[in-house]
Protein backbone atom coordinates (compact mmCIF):
# COMPACT_ATOMS: atom_id res chain seq x y z
CA UNK A 1 0.00 0.00 0.00
CA UNK A 2 3.42 2.46 0.38
CA UNK A 3 3.43 3.21 -3.37
CA UNK A 4 -0.50 3.99 -3.98
CA UNK A 5 -0.03 7.33 -1.35
CA UNK A 6 3.45 8.42 -3.17
CA UNK A 7 3.02 12.14 -4.71
CA UNK A 8 4.90 12.93 -7.54
CA UNK A 9 7.30 15.59 -6.86
CA UNK A 10 8.41 17.73 -8.96
CA UNK A 11 10.30 21.25 -8.56
CA UNK A 12 8.14 24.23 -8.78
CA UNK A 13 4.94 22.12 -8.76
CA UNK A 14 5.18 20.51 -5.05
CA UNK A 15 3.52 17.53 -3.76
CA UNK A 16 1.00 16.18 -6.68
CA UNK A 17 -1.67 13.52 -6.50
CA UNK A 18 -1.90 11.98 -10.45
CA UNK A 19 -4.68 10.41 -11.70
CA UNK A 20 -6.92 9.76 -14.82
CA UNK A 21 -10.11 10.66 -15.21
CA UNK A 22 -12.25 7.61 -15.75
CA UNK A 23 -15.75 9.08 -15.11
CA UNK A 24 -16.64 9.72 -19.02
CA UNK A 25 -17.30 12.85 -18.39
CA UNK A 26 -15.30 16.19 -17.98
CA UNK A 27 -14.23 17.46 -14.53
CA UNK A 28 -14.30 21.54 -14.41
CA UNK A 29 -11.83 23.07 -12.65
CA UNK A 30 -11.62 23.19 -8.48
CA UNK A 31 -13.52 19.63 -9.35
CA UNK A 32 -14.26 16.89 -6.13
CA UNK A 33 -13.26 13.95 -7.63
CA UNK A 34 -13.19 10.61 -6.08
CA UNK A 35 -10.83 7.60 -6.27
CA UNK A 36 -12.04 4.52 -7.64
CA UNK A 37 -8.76 1.82 -8.27
CA UNK A 38 -4.94 2.65 -7.71
CA UNK A 39 -2.52 1.58 -10.84
CA UNK A 40 0.54 0.36 -9.84
CA UNK A 41 2.08 -0.04 -12.72
CA UNK A 42 1.63 4.38 -14.23
CA UNK A 43 1.73 4.93 -10.38
CA UNK A 44 -1.50 6.53 -10.67
CA UNK A 45 -5.44 7.23 -9.47
CA UNK A 46 -8.48 6.42 -11.66
CA UNK A 47 -11.18 8.53 -10.38
CA UNK A 48 -14.89 8.91 -11.33
CA UNK A 49 -17.17 11.78 -9.59
CA UNK A 50 -18.55 11.31 -5.77
CA UNK A 51 -20.07 8.15 -4.94
CA UNK A 52 -22.69 7.52 -2.41
CA UNK A 53 -20.28 5.54 -0.12
CA UNK A 54 -16.37 6.52 0.39
CA UNK A 55 -13.80 8.35 2.82
CA UNK A 56 -11.21 10.27 0.09
CA UNK A 57 -11.77 13.14 -2.28
CA UNK A 58 -9.64 15.26 -3.72
CA UNK A 59 -10.03 18.68 -5.69
CA UNK A 60 -9.17 19.01 -9.21
CA UNK A 61 -6.32 21.70 -10.00
CA UNK A 62 -7.83 24.78 -11.86
CA UNK A 63 -8.20 22.97 -15.50
CA UNK A 64 -10.58 21.15 -16.63
CA UNK A 65 -9.45 17.22 -17.14
CA UNK A 66 -11.57 15.70 -20.13
CA UNK A 67 -12.32 12.12 -19.73
CA UNK A 68 -9.06 10.14 -20.26
CA UNK A 69 -6.71 12.58 -19.59
CA UNK A 70 -4.60 13.04 -17.19
CA UNK A 71 -5.31 15.21 -13.48
CA UNK A 72 -3.30 16.32 -10.76
CA UNK A 73 -4.72 16.93 -7.26
CA UNK A 74 -3.09 18.10 -3.95
CA UNK A 75 -2.95 16.42 -0.20
CA UNK A 76 -5.26 18.22 2.63
CA UNK A 77 -2.51 20.17 4.56
CA UNK A 78 -3.79 23.15 3.20
CA UNK A 79 -6.71 24.55 2.29
CA UNK A 80 -8.14 24.50 -1.59
CA UNK A 81 -10.43 26.64 -3.68
CA UNK A 82 -13.17 24.20 -4.36
CA UNK A 83 -16.50 23.87 -5.97
CA UNK A 84 -19.66 24.86 -3.90
CA UNK A 85 -23.01 25.12 -4.38
CA UNK A 86 -25.83 26.28 -2.07
CA UNK A 87 -27.13 28.67 0.18
CA UNK A 88 -25.44 30.07 3.62
CA UNK A 89 -22.48 28.03 2.81
CA UNK A 90 -19.78 30.89 4.27
CA UNK A 91 -17.02 30.80 5.92
CA UNK A 92 -17.03 28.46 9.22
CA UNK A 93 -19.40 26.43 7.56
CA UNK A 94 -19.21 23.06 7.05
CA UNK A 95 -19.56 21.32 3.85
CA UNK A 96 -19.46 17.77 1.81
CA UNK A 97 -19.18 16.02 -1.71
CA UNK A 98 -22.81 15.77 -3.37
CA UNK A 99 -22.99 12.31 -4.76
CA UNK A 100 -22.90 12.35 -8.83
CA UNK A 101 -22.04 15.92 -8.79
CA UNK A 102 -18.09 17.55 -8.81
CA UNK A 103 -18.85 20.21 -6.13
CA UNK A 104 -19.55 20.03 -2.32
CA UNK A 105 -22.65 21.61 -0.68
CA UNK A 106 -23.88 21.26 2.58
CA UNK A 107 -22.76 18.00 4.65
CA UNK A 108 -19.66 17.05 7.29
CA UNK A 109 -16.07 16.35 6.83
CA UNK A 110 -14.69 19.97 5.31
CA UNK A 111 -14.99 23.50 6.22
CA UNK A 112 -15.28 26.92 4.39
CA UNK A 113 -12.21 28.53 5.61
CA UNK A 114 -12.06 31.67 3.27
CA UNK A 115 -13.20 32.71 -0.14
CA UNK A 116 -11.24 32.23 -3.93
CA UNK A 117 -11.25 34.71 -6.60
CA UNK A 118 -13.66 32.19 -8.71
CA UNK A 119 -17.83 32.02 -8.62
CA UNK A 120 -18.91 29.30 -7.11
CA UNK A 121 -15.81 28.28 -5.18
CA UNK A 122 -14.19 28.61 -1.73
CA UNK A 123 -11.19 27.79 0.16
CA UNK A 124 -12.02 24.66 1.88
CA UNK A 125 -10.04 22.25 4.14
CA UNK A 126 -10.93 18.76 5.84
CA UNK A 127 -12.72 19.71 9.28
CA UNK A 128 -10.87 19.27 12.39
CA UNK A 129 -14.62 19.06 14.32
CA UNK A 130 -16.49 16.02 15.46
CA UNK A 131 -19.01 14.95 13.57
CA UNK A 132 -21.67 15.29 14.90
CA UNK A 133 -25.14 17.57 14.13
CA UNK A 134 -28.14 19.04 15.16
CA UNK A 135 -31.38 17.40 13.27
CA UNK A 136 -35.27 16.98 13.77
CA UNK A 137 -36.59 13.57 13.58
CA UNK A 138 -39.30 13.03 10.55
CA UNK A 139 -40.63 9.64 11.80
CA UNK A 140 -39.83 7.79 14.84
CA UNK A 141 -37.11 5.40 15.91
CA UNK A 142 -37.86 2.74 18.14
CA UNK A 143 -35.90 0.99 20.45
CA UNK A 144 -33.49 -1.62 19.84
CA UNK A 145 -34.83 -5.01 19.83
CA UNK A 146 -30.61 -7.04 19.05
CA UNK A 147 -28.28 -7.98 21.50
CA UNK A 148 -24.95 -6.88 21.60
CA UNK A 149 -22.65 -8.91 19.23
CA UNK A 150 -25.64 -9.27 16.67
CA UNK A 151 -24.43 -8.90 13.00
CA UNK A 152 -26.14 -5.51 12.10
CA UNK A 153 -24.67 -5.79 8.67
CA UNK A 154 -27.06 -8.58 7.96
CA UNK A 155 -30.06 -7.12 10.09
CA UNK A 156 -29.60 -3.24 10.48
CA UNK A 157 -30.88 -1.82 13.96
CA UNK A 158 -34.23 -0.14 14.43
CA UNK A 159 -33.87 3.09 11.93
CA UNK A 160 -35.71 6.35 11.23
CA UNK A 161 -34.86 9.76 9.33
CA UNK A 162 -34.31 12.85 10.57
CA UNK A 163 -33.58 16.42 8.57
CA UNK A 164 -30.00 17.76 9.31
CA UNK A 165 -30.37 21.59 11.07
CA UNK A 166 -27.13 23.91 11.01
CA UNK A 167 -26.75 27.59 12.25
CA UNK A 168 -26.59 30.87 10.21
CA UNK A 169 -24.10 33.41 10.13
CA UNK A 170 -26.79 35.37 12.31
CA UNK A 171 -26.65 32.71 15.05
CA UNK A 172 -30.31 31.20 14.07
CA UNK A 173 -31.29 27.14 13.44
CA UNK A 174 -32.00 26.54 9.77
CA UNK A 175 -32.40 23.38 7.89
CA UNK A 176 -29.46 22.49 5.48
CA UNK A 177 -30.50 22.21 1.77
CA UNK A 178 -29.85 20.15 -1.10
CA UNK A 179 -28.24 22.08 -4.39
CA UNK A 180 -32.05 22.03 -5.49
CA UNK A 181 -33.28 23.44 -2.27
CA UNK A 182 -34.81 20.39 -0.84
CA UNK A 183 -33.96 19.44 3.16
CA UNK A 184 -30.99 17.38 3.99
CA UNK A 185 -32.31 14.12 5.65
CA UNK A 186 -30.04 11.19 7.39
CA UNK A 187 -30.90 7.92 8.83
CA UNK A 188 -30.74 7.45 11.69
CA UNK A 189 -29.61 4.16 13.44
CA UNK A 190 -30.82 3.18 17.60
CA UNK A 191 -28.49 0.58 18.90
CA UNK A 192 -30.39 1.66 22.73
CA UNK A 193 -32.07 -0.88 24.07
CA UNK A 194 -34.89 0.58 26.33
CA UNK A 195 -34.75 4.29 24.61
CA UNK A 196 -36.74 5.25 21.92
CA UNK A 197 -36.78 9.02 19.93
CA UNK A 198 -40.71 10.18 18.84
CA UNK A 199 -41.02 11.76 15.66
CA UNK A 200 -41.06 15.43 15.22
CA UNK A 201 -38.30 16.36 18.46
CA UNK A 202 -34.88 17.75 18.46
CA UNK A 203 -31.94 15.97 18.39
CA UNK A 204 -28.24 15.88 18.35
CA UNK A 205 -26.64 12.82 16.32
CA UNK A 206 -22.94 11.87 15.41
CA UNK A 207 -22.10 9.53 12.66
CA UNK A 208 -20.08 6.23 13.92
CA UNK A 209 -18.37 3.68 11.81
CA UNK A 210 -20.97 5.00 9.13
CA UNK A 211 -24.12 5.06 11.54
CA UNK A 212 -25.54 7.96 12.50
CA UNK A 213 -26.87 7.64 15.82
CA UNK A 214 -28.45 10.02 18.14
CA UNK A 215 -26.37 11.19 21.90
CA UNK A 216 -29.03 13.63 22.75
CA UNK A 217 -32.84 14.25 22.68
CA UNK A 218 -35.80 16.49 23.81
CA UNK A 219 -39.15 14.74 25.04
CA UNK A 220 -41.84 14.17 22.83
CA UNK A 221 -43.61 16.74 21.90
CA UNK A 222 -47.09 15.68 24.05
CA UNK A 223 -44.41 16.18 27.29
CA UNK A 224 -44.36 12.35 27.73
CA UNK A 225 -41.16 11.38 29.34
Amino acid sequence: MTNEFQHNIKSGYGEQIKWVNTSSEVVPAYGIVQPSSYDSVENRWNIVKPTEVGDIWWVNSGTEVISGDLGVSYPWHIAQPTLITGDNLNVGANCGPVPGEWYMAHGTKFSIVGTHDVDDTGMVMVSGQSRRRRAVMTSPLAENVYPLGFDYVLTPPQTASADLLFTTASGVLDYERNPGGSIRSVTVSNFLKGISVANGVYVRIEELDGFWEPYVADCPPDGSA
